[in-house]
């Protein structure tokens, strides 16, 4: 299975651009987006709206480490480091997602 969001750039509609990102932009949005997702969850509006707005979700997760990487972050480290992390917690892997990032 192939999966594939987009690393987002600006939008042409709203003039938003992706390249003058912010922390307080980010966290807006991602509490926006995580308010969609408990109305979607608790007024049962379907599986599909809920779908949506997880992904939605990990959209902005998705700016938010282009941010860290913009500000110097290996993000393959913070992803080996959180794996760890989550070994030593307990955690057995069912399933590897693995992410590639298309220039």
């Amino acid at each position: 299975m192939k999966l594939k969001l987009m690393i987002l750039d600006r939008n042409i509609k709203t003039l938003e651009n992706n390249d003058n990102d912010s922390w307080e932009k980010i966290s807006n949005k991602l509490e926006e987006e995580y308010l969609e997702v408990q109305e979607a969850i608790k007024e049962d509006s379907g599986k599909l709206h809920v779908a949506e707005e997880l992904i939605d979700i990990i959209q902005v997760a998705i700016r938010g480490l282009v941010l860290l990487a913009k500000e110097g972050f290996d993000i393959n480290k913070l992803f080996s480091r959180h794996n760890k992390k989550l070994v030593n917690r307990g955690w057995k892997e069912k399933k590897i997602i693995n992410i590639f990032i298309k220039e």
